[in-house]
């Protein structure tokens, strides 16, 4: 029976959960949110698909409920590229710049941050900026070393908890 059973994502440091759907470009740009950051391309570092890039964008994920604050803690972000130009093309995770590598092959790019002290959001940002780039696998986790590439609620932190129903509340905890 599954009555009280809840899928949760544990985002533990250096867990390797990834926080991004359809982070592997697989499904329509609009699983995931990705709509506006560039159109799907057939070359891909796996799979069948990945994302060419068509200018500067942002992306906001949302790690915790209202009133959490992620102060202190340390993300990172890693994604495989090729056909970036030469100079120009960046990507920023928090207030973090890195210049993405030039390439006709795939290399993996990757940029922690630890937000400060005085940080006052449950928020996490990055851009890319590129008009040309192939992009193919992009993780954001918590920590500050890149984990191997796994999609969105798969792999060790996914978890699954029963959790008491409504209707027993009051007969357990009165």
């Amino acid at each position: 029976d599954s009555q009280g059973c809840h899928q949760f994502i544990r985002l533990n440091s250096g867990g390797g959960a990834n926080l991004l759907i359809n982070s592997g470009f697989e499904e329509d740009l609009a699983q995931g949110d990705w709509t506006g950051f560039g159109t799907l391309n057939d070359t891909a570092y796996q799979g069948a698909k990945s994302l060419k890039m068509n200018g500067s964008r942002t992306k906001e994920i949302t790690v915790a409920t209202a009133g959490y604050n992620i102060a202190g803690e340390s993300y990172v972000l890693s994604f495989y590229v090729k056909d970036c130009a030469a100079s120009g093309d960046k990507f920023t995770l928090g207030s973090k710049e890195y210049n993405l590598s030039s390439s006709a092959d795939w290399i993996r790019q990757q940029l922690s941050y630890t937000y400060p002290a005085t940080a006052s959001t449950n928020q996490v940002s990055f851009t890319i900026n590129s008009s040309n780039c192939l992009i193919d696998n992009i993780k954001l986790e918590k920590g500050t070393a890149a984990t191997n590439y796994s999609a969105y609620a798969s792999g060790p932190s996914l978890i699954y908890e029963k959790l008491l129903p409504g209707y027993l509340t009051d007969a357990c905890y009165t």
